[in-house]
């Protein structure tokens, strides 16, 4: 007998100090009053957000890949790769901050460009973002301009370099 009552005295201390259902049913009443409230905290966010959220940019360029023989047997993919990778070299990273006037370091403007290669397509897509649109699109600009030229200038060497051996005996 004495363990039920002691057994009650338990059940009795964790009794909650308010009933659940009250106040289930004081706030399905107040529902409509919750849902303003939700509905224009969700306003303001989304308007201060416009507001003090920063705008970025982007703009892409794209360039037609053309695998030509390779001599040595690599694949297309592998050349492809190879290409994505030269678009961004420091070297011409820097000749596109000096072209474009930019004070950001290499590292900001390596960031703000994106170089991918489609799948099916042998295209390089180079893709730049940045705070200004004319900016933005200056900079995919450019660096497809820098890495033309250095493609150019590579094609030049390895053609000198052709004929050169050709003309000694």
């Amino acid at each position: 007998m004495l363990d039920g009552r002691h057994q009650q005295a338990e059940a009795d201390d964790v009794r909650l100090p308010f009933e659940p259902r009250t106040i289930l049913a004081d706030l399905w009443l107040r529902r409509w009053h919750f849902l303003s409230v939700l509905v224009a905290a969700l306003g303001i966010g989304a308007w201060v957000g416009i507001l003090a959220g920063q705008r970025t940019y982007t703009a892409t360029t794209l360039l037609r890949y053309t695998t030509l023989g390779d001599a040595q047997g690599a694949s297309a993919s592998f050349s492809l790769q190879n290409e994505l990778n030269q678009v961004k070299l420091i070297q011409n990273l820097s000749k596109v901050r000096e072209r474009l006037g930019l004070a950001s370091p290499l590292e900001s403007v390596g960031r703000a460009v994106s170089v991918s290669g489609g799948r099916d397509a042998s295209l390089l897509s180079i893709k730049a973002t940045w705070d200004d649109p004319v900016k933005a699109a200056d900079l995919a600009n450019t660096v497809r301009d820098v890495y033309m030229e250095t493609w150019l200038e590579g094609q030049i060497v390895s053609l000198d370099r052709m004929r050169s051996q050709t003309k000694s005996p």
